[in-house]
């Protein structure tokens, strides 16, 4: 049976590797929306 510290480091193992596979494209899709919403400038671009 498995015991609870098992079942949290498979749960992290699982979630590593889902944001890393998705981590980058959750970036650009935030940048997609912002532009989509009327917000295309960079915190650097803005005055």
């Amino acid at each position: 049976m498995a015991t609870e510290r098992d079942r949290k480091s498979e749960y992290k193992e699982a979630y590593d590797q889902a944001n890393a596979g998705f981590g980058s494209w959750q970036m650009q899709i935030k940048n997609d929306l912002r532009v989509f919403l009327g917000d295309p400038w960079t915190n650097n671009d803005r005055i």
